[in-house]
């Protein structure tokens, strides 16, 4: 395997992870993304919502505000047109999901790459439990992606969550639009994974990856803490990145979120400027403001500058 830059990055953990998943990839570099800086274009996907949580998709560019180290740049690109997305799905197949929820995700999966994505909009899939497996790789191809779900027929073993975003970033940050996302589908606790939450979150703002979960919540008095979803360490994976975490109380939700998602990608804005920030390595914060201050904005919180 060709020398990672993983290993500058980020502790031994992420290293090894990078290396056993190899096999996986066929071949395709293992190079940490970077969310680039210096003198480059800066963008940043910004969803609105009203007061009753509606998606705003008719504002202007006059409209928007975005700082940087609350600084206000001037934005030089902006659109509110659909805009193609690459997108990777993440689906447990653990022993927490049982046949029924395991079916259940197939199907919203199945309804979402079937009716609810356009036809330019581009996938790849990968199954976990107790380890992590890119089992498509990038296509416009519904048929391959169908197949991938169908091969996931077994769940069982522990839940190797945070490896499978791990070994889904640098996949999802090669696609060829430039939005670029991922959705992951667990209803449980990482249990097994080698990398940590704190390094999977600082590789997450090296790139410029939205990432999406939808929470499968199993029951309140579920006997061990490893059978209930952990909505907060998925929220410090998503929020930052401007996508979000949705938890579902059983598996008749699914199908609403995942539309709710998808309509979600449809009607987000893009912003862009040119920042100034030196490849410092640091952290700089980000905020997207709209004129109407009765309106949400949700966007990347942020990114490392390198």
């Amino acid at each position: 395997m060709t020398q990672s830059l993983v290993a500058n990055l980020l502790p031994f953990s992420i290293c090894a992870i990078a290396m056993s998943i190899a096999p996986a990839l066929h071949g395709q570099s293992q190079e940490m993304p970077r969310f680039r800086s210096g003198i480059d274009l800066i963008t940043v996907t910004a969803s609105v919502t009203d007061g009753d949580g509606r998606f705003v998709a008719d504002l202007v560019k006059e409209d928007f505000s975005v700082y940087e180290d609350g600084k206000r740049q001037a934005l030089t690109q902006f659109t509110r047109e659909r805009v193609p997305v690459s997108l990777g799905i993440l689906l447990d197949a653990s022993g927490s999901m049982n046949a029924e929820k395991l079916k259940a995700a197939q199907s919203a999966i199945s309804h979402l790459v079937f009716t609810l994505l356009e036809k330019d909009d581009e996938l790849f899939f990968v199954e976990f439990g107790f380890n992590a497996r890119l089992t498509q790789e990038w296509t416009t191809d519904r048929k391959l992606i169908r197949h991938a779900l169908e091969d996931v027929s077994h769940p069982s073993g522990d839940t190797a969550l945070y490896d499978a975003i791990a070994l889904a970033l640098p996949t999802a940050q090669e696609g060829r639009h430039t939005k670029k996302a991922l959705l992951v589908i667990s209803d449980g606790n990482d249990t097994r994974s080698v990398v940590t939450l704190t390094e999977l979150r600082r590789a997450i703002l090296e790139s410029d990856v939205l990432v999406y979960a939808l929470a499968i919540d199993n029951p309140a008095g579920a006997r061990q803490r490893s059978e209930r979803v952990d909505v907060a360490a998925l929220r410090q994976i998503t929020d930052d990145t401007g996508g979000r975490t949705e938890a579902v109380h059983g598996i008749g939700g699914l199908d609403a979120a995942i539309a709710r998602i998808a309509d979600e990608l449809r009607l987000q804005y893009s912003l862009g400027y040119s920042t100034a920030s030196p490849g410092d390595g640091r952290w700089h914060e980000l905020r997207v403001e709209v004129r109407d201050r009765r309106m949400k904005v949700r966007a990347r919180r942020g990114f490392i500058a390198s």
